[in-house]
């Protein structure tokens, strides 16, 4: 949890140097992917949630390190919010103008009053200041980052059954016909 909320500060006080500090590369999503699971190891395990993991076999335009630090907020926030023996689902979808990477678990999920605030800097909600330790800052970070990226992020839930995380990469195609316009 520390180490998770020093990254938080280090990241958040790098944000406007952002420009300075990336590379964008092709990079393997189910690398990425398995390091962030192998990272949060130990809480899979202490909390007994399983994992799936599914149809992440493509590679996405990114910075590997900026798209790592997004992943283990979600996962971080997903295994927060997952109770024992939950489970975390995280999947590919293809379509035609984007790569999709979704990280969904079945956790306590967000109420509806929250679910459109939980980007906002700062915002805790009703889940993190009821039961857990939250800083409102890694959703914050992350979707402010994947947008740097020319990513985003989204987020579906329904309170006490689902969250689902959905970011959003588009085809290079349609980086070139943005930047032509």
């Amino acid at each position: 949890k520390i180490e998770n909320y020093i990254e938080q500060a280090l990241y958040y006080s790098k944000i406007d140097a952002f420009s300075k500090d990336y590379l964008i590369n092709e990079v393997p999503l189910d690398r990425l992917v398995k390091e962030a699971v192998k990272k949060q190891a130990k809480t899979f395990i202490n909390k007994k949630i399983n994992v799936e993991i599914d149809n992440i076999d493509s590679s996405v335009t990114t910075d590997k390190k900026w798209l790592s630090f997004i992943l283990d907020q979600v996962l971080s926030n997903s295994l927060k919010y997952t109770s024992d023996l939950g489970r975390i689902k995280i999947y590919g979808v293809t379509e035609d103008k984007a790569q999709k990477l979704v990280i969904e678990d079945n956790g306590i999920g967000i109420k509806p009053e929250d679910l459109h605030r939980v980007f906002d800097k700062g915002f805790t909600g009703h889940n993190g200041r009821a039961n857990y330790k939250s800083t409102g800052l890694g959703l914050y970070l992350s979707r402010k980052l994947a947008r740097m990226l020319g990513h985003d992020i989204s987020i579906l839930s329904k309170y006490g059954e689902f969250t689902k995380v959905i970011i959003i990469f588009p085809k290079l195609s349609d980086y070139l016909q943005i930047s032509e316009q």
